[in-house]
C-alpha cells in the first residue's frame, strides 16, 4: 500500500517538475556534463536519456505485478511481466509524444504510472 502511494507521489512530482520547467534545466546541465548532479544518474538509451529514478519506479511497478501474480502459479507471473513490459514501453512512448514539445525533458512517470499502477492495485485487491 505504501508503494502505491510512493509511486503516485513520484508521478505527480515528476509532472509538477515538468510544468515548472525544472526538468529542462536539470536535463540541460546533465547533457552538457555540468551541474551538481552526477552523470551516473542519467541513463542514455539511443537518443533519449532517462533519469535513473524513472527506472527504479518502473522496476517497482513490474515487481509489484510479478509478486501479486505469483500467487496464481506458473506461468502467470511471466505472462503478467510480459504484458506489463509491453504496456510500459507503449506508455513511455506516449509520454514523450505527449509531453516532449520543444523542451529537453519530459516526465517519464505519469503515463506509465497511470497505466500500470491500476493493474497492480487490482491484483493486490484480488489477493485480499
Amino acid at each position: 500500500c505504501a508503494a502505491f502511494a510512493a509511486l503516485t507521489l513520484l508521478a505527480i512530482y515528476d509532472y509538477l517538475m515538468y510544468r515548472a520547467k525544472a526538468l529542462d534545466a536539470i536535463a540541460s546541465e546533465l547533457l552538457r556534463g555540468q551541474g551538481g548532479v552526477p552523470q551516473f544518474l542519467l541513463i542514455r538509451v539511443c537518443d533519449v536519456a532517462f533519469g535513473s529514478g524513472d527506472f527504479l519506479a518502473y522496476s517497482m511497478m513490474l515487481s509489484i505485478i510479478a509478486a501479486e501474480t505469483w500467487k496464481f502459479g506458473m506461468p502467470a507471473p511471466f505472462a503478467a511481466i510480459a504484458a506489463a513490459s509491453v504496456a510500459l514501453y507503449a506508455s513511455i512512448l506516449a509520454s514523450y509524444r505527449v509531453f516532449l514539445r520543444g523542451g529537453l525533458a519530459a516526465p517519464a512517470l505519469p503515463i506509465p504510472t497511470a497505466v500500470l499502477l491500476p493493474a497492480a492495485v487490482a491484483l493486490w485487491l484480488a489477493q485480499s
